[in-house]
């Protein structure tokens, strides 16, 4: 059907009718798509190039046929359509007075043409040889059964003879005779289809032989052009090139320099912002709205006013904890990992002994001198104190194991508490949890949370230690 279809496609162009016949090559090329022939389908796209070359002048339809042929031959290895691709590439550039397109094509098809040749001779020795291996045989098999004849001929013979049938021995010694000729213009057969196998193989040898002294002439020729070429345009252009690009690299290298600090301040500064946001907005809208209701009920109601100041205060300790938190992870000498164990050490004490609650902290000490970037800092201790303040508030635990370690290329964060425990499949909506795993997540890390009723909660962070 595809090749009906590229009948008629030919048919049409010849008669004008370019626009039926586009269509009529298209359904070839749809069939040959699904039935995955590659070979005849870069043969349609490069019929597709020559046609819009040649009749339709198109030389940007002609590059993309030519490319699509040339994907698929050099996909498939296909050394044949190869050669025809840059074949008639020469001619599309020589057209285009692009002469140095044509020349770099022109030598790719000789080296692919010279490379069939020499195939198609090795298959022609191969196919011979074939052809010469079984007849041999079969010259073998007919040797064996034309003596066999022969034996039995003889006897015969013999048998005439002692009988004194002389007419009966002459017929049988005619037929020897026979059989002996046959063999012998067989065996001339073989010996003439060996000599003329010996002479391919010969002719074989010459060619590549040839082959090889023209393709090293040509690749001698080609570098010394090349270095002429090379040492002329050196002279030339060379110190102005070197100039040209060591100016243009300066330029770039201090322009991206620049874009790289800028891009690290404004993130620095969106951070602090945020951080300001989250950490402090809320609560100061918190305190305000306390403020409102101890100033209502100062008169009315001492005790709910008592209760509204304690946590005014309490409040204002966090959003200075915060405040202080922030500095602290911008500060460049915070750095090492023994400034943040120091940090978590402080926090933790603070927050754990008004509870009653007891610690046990264990860290490795290789990890000290690591360092950790300053985003890495905020984000590392804003899980750590979430992780501690849950404990602390909601837990009703007795004692807090802490453990920091560096394992097979990760930083590891184990926080634990013996406390109530919960079911985790309901915190999906935590903010906390939520805040927590985000955070994980911009340390290119994983957080998980292992807990049931009664048993204790633990928190697990782990992330590169890059």
């Amino acid at each position: 059907m595809a090749q009906t279809y590229i009948s008629m496609g030919l048919i049409l162009n010849r008669q004008g009718k370019n626009h039926e016949g586009v269509e009529y090559e298209k359904k070839a090329i749809e069939i040959y798509k699904e039935t995955g022939n590659n070979h005849m389908l870069a043969t349609r796209y490069l019929a597709r190039a020559i046609y819009y070359f040649t009749n339709l002048k198109d030389s940007v339809g002609a590059a993309l046929y030519f490319q699509k042929s040339y994907d698929i031959a050099r996909a498939t290895n296909d050394r044949s359509l190869l050669r025809d691709i840059y074949y008639y590439k020469t001619i599309f550039y020589k057209e285009h007075k692009d002469f140095y397109n044509a020349y770099e094509n022109i030598k790719l098809y000789i080296r692919y043409r010279d490379t069939v040749t020499s195939e198609e001779t090795q298959t022609k020795i191969a196919e011979l040889q074939t052809q010469y291996e079984t007849e041999k045989k079969d010259n073998e098999i007919t040797r064996l059964n034309a003596d066999q004849q022969i034996k039995q001929l003889e006897l015969e013979k013999q048998q005439a003879v002692i009988a004194g049938n002389k007419e009966e021995a002459k017929r049988k010694q005619n037929e020897i005779d026979l059989l002996i000729q046959g063999r012998e213009l067989q065996q001339l057969k073989i010996q003439k289809q060996e000599e003329e196998l010996e002479k391919q193989v010969l002719l074989s040898k010459t060619r590549d032989q040839q082959l090889k002294l023209a393709q090293q002439e040509t690749q001698l020729n080609e570098k010394q052009l090349e270095n002429q070429k090379q040492l002329r345009n050196g002279i030339i252009y060379g110190t102005l090139l070197l100039l040209v690009l060591a100016a243009v690299s300066f330029n770039r290298f201090q322009l991206k320099k620049k874009l790289e600090q800028q891009k690290a301040l404004q993130g620095i500064r969106n951070d602090i912002a945020r951080d300001l946001h989250d950490e402090i907005g809320s609560t100061l809208t918190s305190i305000n709205i306390l403020s409102t209701v101890s100033q209502k009920n100062i008169d009315k109601n001492k005790e709910k006013t008592a209760i509204s100041l304690q946590q005014i205060t309490e409040q204002s300790q966090q959003m200075q904890q915060a405040m202080s938190d922030i500095v602290w992870a911008i500060r460049p000498d915070n750095d090492k990992m023994e400034n943040m164990v120091i940090r978590m050490r402080e926090f933790v004490s603070h927050t754990l002994e008004s509870k009653e609650i007891g610690l046990a902290f264990d860290v490795d000490k290789n990890i000290l001198p690591h360092t950790l970037s300053m985003e890495q800092r905020r984000d590392f201790f804003l899980i750590f104190k979430e992780a501690v303040n849950n404990a602390a508030k909601y837990s009703q635990a007795k004692k807090v194991s802490i453990d920091l370690k560096r394992q097979n290329g990760y930083m590891q964060l184990s926080v634990s508490d013996d406390g109530k425990g919960f079911e985790t499949n309901r915190i999906t909506s935590s903010n906390g949890i939520k805040n927590m795993k985000e955070r994980a997540s911009s340390l290119h890390g994983t957080l998980q949370v292992f807990s049931e009723p009664g048993s204790g909660t633990t928190i697990q962070l782990q992330f590169p230690a890059t």
